[in-house]
């Protein structure tokens, strides 16, 4: 969609759907494929809705292994 596209009532309210069922917005961008991540965060929080926050995927383990040895890193 172009820079500045209206909300159509349709879409918001399929929006606050979704974040009221916890989806992403990640998720969220799967739905509105044609809105960017930055669109839908603006549209969430002018709606008032809460995001909520995907934890992120870390790899502790290979983490441990690139820090073996290198102390002063930290």
């Amino acid at each position: 969609m172009n820079k500045g596209q209206i909300w159509t009532k349709k879409e918001e309210e399929i929006l606050k759907t979704l974040i009221e069922h916890g989806c992403t917005i990640e998720q969220c961008c799967n739905v509105f494929p044609s809105r960017s991540i930055d669109s839908l965060r603006r549209k969430i929080v002018r709606m008032g809705l809460e995001i909520i926050r995907k934890e992120p995927d870390i790899n502790f383990e290979a983490f441990k292994q690139l820090m073996r040895g290198k102390q002063e890193c930290l």
